[in-house]
């Protein structure tokens, strides 16, 4: 995963890049000849062009639609996201972006005929994907929503981890693989609502995981997120 910015010293080209998924986040904005660049919005406020800009409020409500914001909208008026897998080239205020990265559509060679196949084959792959992102020299946590997909991450990140101070390894051999199989078909907290502090502290028990939940009020969480407060409102 990657975003990252080169200067062209023969051309004064710049070029922006940013990974595949867009793990990393790259925003930029343009004025005249000028392009201003960083991972996140608020920085682009120390120059003075850019001190002013304004929550899109378009924005705000696909992002309540969508649960995310398609395309280069960044949520801000005046600055674009660069897309995933995208580079953009600017030069003497002409602007281009190209995609040099698309998800291949291939067909796979071989497809399971078996349906444990399949999922020991799912299983293989989750498992490899979720160990090469717990290796970290700082403690690793995971957002539990106690649901089928954060439940899962959770048990593969629990069995992964050797040295966490939030996730633990089970006393009992074999005692996650029984989870992950749970978590593939149903809940591991049955009874309770999955987004309830219950159901996340089931699925954390089950799974035999340290279990941490802090609170936020909507004035707590637009201070952490850098947001402007909108006019008439209150946080509660």
């Amino acid at each position: 995963m990657f975003a990252f910015a080169y200067r062209d010293g023969a051309t004064g080209a710049l070029y922006l890049a940013r990974d595949r998924f867009g793990e990393k986040p790259l925003y930029y904005g343009v004025a005249g000849e000028d392009i201003v660049f960083a991972s996140e919005v608020p920085a682009s406020s120390v120059i003075p062009r850019f001190a002013e800009v304004v929550l899109d409020r378009d924005a705000a409500y696909r992002f309540l639609l969508y649960e995310y914001l398609p395309g280069s909208v960044s949520g801000w008026h005046g600055i674009a996201k660069l897309e995933p897998g995208c580079i953009l080239t600017a030069n003497r205020g002409d602007i281009r972006i190209e995609r040099y990265w698309r998800p291949s559509m291939q067909s796979v060679a071989h497809v399971a005929e078996r349906e444990e196949d399949a999922i020991d084959r799912l299983d293989e792959l989750l498992a490899a994907s979720v160990r090469e992102r717990v290796i970290a020299d700082v403690p690793v946590g995971v957002f539990l929503s106690g649901g089928l997909d954060s439940s899962l991450i959770t048990a593969l990140a629990a069995e992964s981890s050797t040295r966490s101070h939030r996730l633990q390894r089970p006393d009992r051999p074999g005692q996650l693989r029984r989870n992950r199989s749970r978590a593939r078909g149903r809940s591991p907290c049955r009874g309770t609502a999955r987004g309830s502090p219950a159901g996340r502290r089931g699925s954390a028990r089950r799974i035999r995981c340290r279990y941490r939940q802090a609170r936020r009020t909507s004035g707590g969480f637009i201070a952490a997120a850098h947001l402007p407060r909108l006019p008439g409102r209150r946080a509660a």
